[in-house]
């Protein structure tokens, strides 16, 4: 499903195509088809109105694989959490999801290692194809783990 979401969107425009890109509009509709395929999961997200120029192809590939990959392995009843802060410079998008600390770090530890990451089955293909995109049209995105939560996070300069 990751790589049939990456080739509708490839499919429907220029990948690399700079564009406004509504933020909210973008994580509420990303957010409605994560919601139809995982019921369970429980997002609350703190909407924002930010137009950022960049990839709408790049965005909605990452949030989409964030979102599911959060849906996927939060237990039911665990609240996911979207935020968005902005600056001058950067628009940054953060889903933080319940995880264990062992679980997180591990997690962590291969995404963050792009030589591990290019080797190691373990992880998502989506992740990884996110990464590439957003890295091509200049974005950033990073994990991390505090107060027993997976954080990531889309930096997307302005």
């Amino acid at each position: 499903s990751e790589i049939l979401c990456f080739l509708r969107n490839a499919w429907s425009k220029n990948i690399f195509e700079i564009e406004a890109v509504d933020i909210k509009k973008m994580v509420n509709d990303v957010l409605q088809g994560v919601r139809v395929r995982y019921p369970h999961a429980v997002f609350d997200y703190e909407e924002e109105d930010i137009i950022v120029n960049t990839s709408s192809v790049a965005i909605s590939t990452a949030l989409e694989n964030i979102f599911t990959n959060a849906a996927k392995y939060t237990a039911t009843g665990d609240v996911i959490s979207i935020s968005v802060s902005y600056n001058d410079t950067l628009t940054s998008i953060y889903t933080k999801a319940p995880c264990t600390q062992e679980a997180c770090i591990s997690v962590i530890e291969i995404l963050n290692n792009l030589e591990t990451l290019k080797r190691d089955s373990r992880t998502s293909i989506g992740l990884q194809i996110s990464r590439t995109l957003l890295d091509m049209c200049g974005a950033r995105l990073a994990f991390s783990y505090e107060d027993g939560s997976f954080t990531s996070r889309i930096d997307i300069p302005r």
